[in-house]
C-alpha cells in the first residue's frame, strides 16, 4: 500500500511540473506589412523587405512575469499571410513564399515557407514554419522580415500583405 501511495505521489508531482512548465511558455505577436510590387516577372523570386520593427521584448516578457535573462527558447509558432489590398485579391498569383528573419549582427534565417501554392488558395495563407531557435534574434531591439516570393502570374498592381507572426517564448521560472 505504501508503494502505491509513493507511485501516486510521484505521478501527481510529475503532472504538476508539466503544468507549471506550460505556465512558462507565452506568445509574442508581430504584424508585418509587406508590399509585393506590380511586375511582369514570372517564376523569378522577388525579395520584399519590411522596415525595422521594435521587438519590445522586455515589455512582453515582463508582462508575463519574467525577465529577458530567463528566456531559454524562442521559436516561431505560426505565420499567416493575409492579402489586405487590392480588395478581393487572393494568393492565386503566388507559386512559392519564404519568410526570413534578420536582426543587427545576425545572419538572416528562414522561418517559414510554402511551396507549390495552389491557384485555389484564398486571401489567407498559412505557411509551414521551421523549428529554428530564434532567441538571439528576438532579444535584439529591432528585427526585420524579408519575404522571398515567386509568382506564377503577372501583377498589374501592387499587392499589400499582412504577415501575422506568432512567436513562442519559453522562460525559466522556478527552475523548471
Amino acid at each position: 500500500m505504501k508503494n502505491v501511495f509513493v507511485i501516486m505521489l510521484a505521478v501527481l508531482a510529475l503532472g504538476s511540473c508539466k503544468k507549471l512548465k506550460q505556465l512558462t511558455v507565452f506568445e509574442a505577436k508581430y504584424d508585418v506589412d509587406l508590399v509585393i510590387p506590380a511586375n511582369s516577372l514570372i517564376n523569378i523570386p522577388i525579395s520584399v523587405l519590411s522596415p525595422d520593427m521594435n521587438t519590445n521584448i522586455k515589455e512582453t516578457v515582463e508582462a508575463n512575469d519574467s525577465r529577458i535573462d530567463k528566456l531559454e527558447s524562442v521559436k516561431i509558432k505560426s505565420i499567416t499571410l493575409l492579402v489586405t489590398s487590392p480588395s478581393g485579391k487572393t494568393f492565386s498569383f503566388l507559386k512559392d513564399a519564404e519568410i526570413y528573419l534578420g536582426a543587427d549582427g545576425m545572419p538572416e534565417v528562414l522561418i517559414a515557407v510554402k511551396q507549390n501554392i495552389p491557384n485555389s488558395v484564398g486571401s489567407e495563407l498559412q505557411l509551414d514554419v521551421t523549428d529554428t531557435e530564434l532567441l538571439n534574434y528576438i532579444k535584439k531591439d529591432k528585427i526585420t522580415f524579408r519575404a522571398n516570393v515567386t509568382t506564377d502570374e503577372v501583377l498589374t498592381q501592387n499587392v499589400s500583405i499582412k504577415a501575422k507572426t506568432v512567436f513562442l517564448l519559453d522562460a525559466k521560472i522556478l527552475g523548471l
